[in-house]
């Protein structure tokens, strides 16, 4: 696919470029572009170069850089330019010439629709990019996409004729780090941009700063690089004025300050992150940035970068950041390694190519729908007669399912996936389920030898056969099962989300698998050492070939994971997703996911099947161990998935009818629809951030902590009163967790309070046993688990900036609760974590009555320990009433304080 994009650099730039290197005014057009890519300016938005790596034959221009746009018309022999409209004469010849199928506009002002009219070569695909004012008299009815980070943009963006728009916002060219890291700071704050009218409030901000010391205020030192009229400075912003930098120079310059100071344009309206968001943090600066609705999505404050709510806290930070070199480095630190881990250029153009391919693909399913003409009346007349066919015959499965084909061919989706729903239920029963919100696709006519198989004689101990799913089989051998109906679908849409680009199978067995892979519009290698059967590797072909995607998959016979590195050493490039499911018995897929991770990109996924058996589960706990996010579905057999980068996983609600169990050795993983709430993409990257920091700091799985951040982060933006306790916090991770989404989301002013004797779990009681252990005898009883706070709690506290919101509170439930619990006043969520029977009752008889109605009740041992489990029963026994208690993992539950679980009297034994 061609690729073009057209920019615009600063006149100003450009002025300064040429000055800096004279010599290039007579280079030739491609020693010009190179340097100028080579200097960084606008490196941020500059994807051309970078989408060569994901296959595309790309080229850019800067149509207002003269020196070399004359050059290259001078080399490709373009004549009869005017001096009025060369900027736009060349940029014709140059798309005209080349041909794209995808092209890039980022200055939608000077190329709108009059521009795009003017071109005799009609691209496939045409951006813009904005994210500043636009004139009301705009045309871009050319545009089947705006992009911009700027909310203000895609409101009005259809307004002017776009036909779409993306959220979308630039990345960092890595490469610009390393030239600069021989940088010291020399200035305590610096700051790099325009001083102009439409940075009001930034304006305001600089001047403020510049006047601190001067008034007492503090002693820093200040350098700003500011593009201006100087006569349009105040004096105090002026004095500190080193002048504009551009390019290299401009990331030198925020490398020479020890804090580098940001705000956005006014439009933006302090909700998206600018350039200097991702500049700053990836030269390795120290960012003190404007609060910003968005900002807590990309960098987490006060462990990432630092942000400020007004002038007097800009300040403020400003003094305590410099007099604490130590913490401020260290934030620096991780600000640049999630930035050049999350935000560089080549995963922004990952995301970039994966909005093109989407938009791709809609239009061309809407110019097959509106371009039918007369084979629109053909298909008309189909539906009619199918509709004709599905009244005389009611119950016939086929024409149903022909039907659904017809509806999906010209685009009427919803129609189309009832359709093939009731197809399925009147030819295989009322036993399939498929998760809503996924997209639907029938395959089923490219397997011929499809049966339901008999799950009795199977004698695989991992087998879920009270899985009330219909278990499908190749009745030429019955033995072996396919995906299920939903986990054919599942991997379907995970596979959607990777159109285009390489995906890996390792086990495909007869091609079910492969062939929903391949509809997903993947390029699929797959590796089976079954497939050197010569009837297998036959079959799977004609299935493949059936649906019409066997020209995308290459079926390797072979055995992974040696014939993963050959063909990988062959292919040269990495996997976006890969979906093991191979040999199970150990240790194949744990060999499998090493051998995996080396070839994986670096925003991928990988895909297990058959988590059921405790022998698979253990490729995807190694990619935990190795820092990928994970999460399981419950399905017929389990899947699972493991992801990094920009990657966002499908979510999957389980079928509601079936009772679902979960085996122990996965019950420390999060399940989607259960253990992950309702909660969206951005929710769960927040939490993964947060995760990594509090992981060495709390034994709970991740499964509960995610619950505890869920109902904190709820219990905040509902705004219900209280503060928040919480009883057994041994290291603290949890704690600093909820403090955390305390600090992040909460609309008043909370405190967490965080009992424990922090010196070892008290003595148990009899009733103290897990699975009829007594607890002295599991190696978890009196003494263990001590954590004292100034090595554990204080100290995550300390990363997550949230010691002002946690209060320790040291000693046995018995003494300190009845003391402390009129300090704390209504509690808003409670998380008991007092492993024994009497910690978990004093818990329960001391701050029951002050859970406000509608808060949050987290309970970490009840599956585990019986002691916790009977203090429970015997509360609702006692008190006579019911707690809905709600699983989370295998051991936690949690509930809300209604009416049904308030005692009518005073809650207390």
């Amino acid at each position: 696919m061609k690729f073009f994009q057209v920019l615009t650099f600063y006149g100003r730039y450009l002025q300064d470029f040429y000055k800096r290197y004279p010599q290039l005014m007579e280079a030739d057009f491609e020693t010009q572009i190179l340097s100028l890519l080579d200097d960084g300016f606008c490196g941020g938005h500059l994807f051309s170069p970078y989408l060569k790596n994901l296959g595309y034959e790309s080229e850019f221009a800067i149509a207002n850089c003269q020196p070399a746009q004359a050059r290259w018309a001078t080399e490709h022999n373009v004549k009869s330019l005017t001096k009025e409209n060369w900027l736009f004469e060349i940029v014709r010849c140059q798309i005209n010439r080349f041909k794209p199928d995808v092209l890039y506009l980022t200055d939608p002002i000077t190329f709108d629709r009059k521009f795009v009219d003017s071109l005799s070569w009609e691209p496939k695909l045409i951006l813009g990019w904005r994210a500043a004012t636009v004139p009301q008299d705009t045309d871009w009815s050319c545009f089947d996409i705006i992009l911009s980070s700027a909310t203000v943009c895609l409101d009005v963006a259809p307004r002017l004729g776009a036909k779409n728009t993306e959220y979308f916002f630039p990345g960092f060219p890595n490469y610009l780090a390393k030239r600069c890291q021989d940088v010291i700071p020399e200035w305590d704050v610096v700051f790099s941009g325009q001083w102009s009218p439409l940075h009001k409030r930034r304006n305001a901000y600089l001047q403020s700063l510049s006047k601190a010391p001067l008034l007492g205020n503090g002693e820093f030192s200040i350098a700003y690089f500011l593009l201006g009229n100087l006569q349009d400075m105040p004096a105090g912003v002026a004095m500190h004025n080193e002048g504009d930098r551009w390019g290299i120079e401009m990331y030198r310059a925020l490398r020479s300050g020890k804090i580098t100071l940001n705000a956005a344009i006014d439009l933006a309206n302090a909700e998206a992150p600018n350039m200097r968001v991702f500049e700053a943090t990836g030269m390795g600066s120290f960012l003190l940035n404007e609060q910003q609705s968005k900002l807590n999505n990309f960098f987490v404050p006060g462990v990432e970068i630092e942000t400020f709510a007004n002038e007097a806290e800009l300040i403020e930070k400003v003094n305590y950041y410099i007099q604490n070199p130590t913490e401020r480095d260290t934030i620096a630190k991780r600000g640049q390694t999630r930035c050049l881990q999350d935000y560089s250029m080549e995963c922004r153009a990952v995301e970039l190519d994966q909005i093109i391919k989407k938009h791709l693909r809609r239009k061309t399913n809407s110019s097959k729908v509106t371009g039918m003409n007369d084979s629109q009346s053909t298909f008309k007349k189909a539906i009619k007669q199918l509709y004709i066919s599905i009244q005389d015959k009611p119950y016939e499965a086929a024409t149903y399912l022909h039907l659904g084909r017809i509806l999906k061919d010209i685009h009427k989706l919803e129609a189309s996936q009832r359709a093939i729903e009731k197809g399925w239920r009147l030819k295989w029963g009322d036993r399939d389920y498929v998760s809503p919100d996924l997209t639907i696709i029938d395959a089923d006519a490219c397997f011929p030898n499809l049966t339901v198989g008999d799950t009795n004689p199977i004698p695989w101990p991992y087998l879920r056969k009270e899985v009330p799913h219909n278990w499908y089989v190749d009745q030429r051998s019955p033995y072996v099962g396919f995906l299920s109906r939903d986990e054919a679908h599942l991997l379907y849409n995970i596979a959607l989300e990777f159109s285009g680009k390489p995906v890996l199978e390792i086990g495909c067995w007869m091609g079910w698998s492969a062939c929903h892979l391949a509809l997903a519009n993947v390029q699929l290698d797959v590796i089976d050492p079954l497939l050197s059967q010569p009837e297998i590797y036959q079959t799977v072909s004609n299935s493949l070939t059936a649906a019409g995607v066997r020209d995308r998959v290459n079926l390797i016979p072979g055995y992974s994971p040696h014939a993963v590195q050959e063909l990988a050493a062959q292919k040269q490039y990495p996997w976006s997703l890969i979906f093991i499911d191979g040999n199970h018995d150990r240790p194949a897929p744990l060999e499998d996911a090493k051998t995996c991770v080396q070839f994986a990109a670096t925003d991928a996924a990988i895909v297990f099947h058959d988590l059921a058996s405790p022998e698979v589960a253990e490729g995807l706990e190694y990619l935990r161990q190795q820092g990928w996010n994970t999460m399981v579905y419950q399905t017929m057999q389990i899947m699972g998935i493991a992801w990094r980068g920009q990657v966002r996983p499908v979510r999957h609600i389980p079928d509601p009818r079936v009772d679902w169990t979960l085996p122990e050795h996965l019950q420390t993983f999060m399940v989607s629809g259960i253990s992950d709430g309702v909660m969206s993409n951005d929710g769960l990257g927040e939490f993964q951030s947060w995760l990594a920091i509090v992981r060495p700091y709390t034994f709970l799985s991740e499964a509960r902590l995610f619950s505890l951040y869920r109902l904190t982060k709820e219990i905040c933006l509902e705004d219900i009163p209280g503060n928040f306790v919480e009883c057994g916090t041994c290291k603290g991770g949890a704690a600093a967790l909820i403090a955390a989404t305390i600090k992040r989301y909460s609309q008043r002013p909370r405190k967490l309070y965080a009992f424990d004797t922090f010196e070892g779990m008290p003595e148990p009681t009899e009733v103290d046993r897990a699975n009829g252990v007594p607890a002295n005898d599991t190696g978890f009883g009196s003494g263990t688990l001590g954590a004292p706070i100034e090595t554990n709690l204080k100290v995550v506290c300390q990363a997550l900036d949230v010691e002002s919101i946690v209060v320790p509170v040291k000693g046995l439930f018995k003494e300190t609760l009845p003391r402390e619990r009129f300090n704390i006043g209504d509690i808003a969520l409670l998380h008991a974590d007092g492993d024994w029977y009497e910690s978990t009752i004093d818990i329960f008889q001391n701050l029951y009555g002050q859970i406000r109605l509608g808060a949050s009740i987290q309970i970490d041992d009840y599956g585990h320990w019986e002691g916790c489990r009977k203090a429970i029963q015997d509360l609702q026994s006692q008190w006579n009433v019911q707690f809905n208690l709600k699983p989370i993992d295998y051991t936690g539950v949690w509930f809300q304080k209604d009416s049904v679980a308030t005692p009518k009297c005073d809650a207390s034994f």
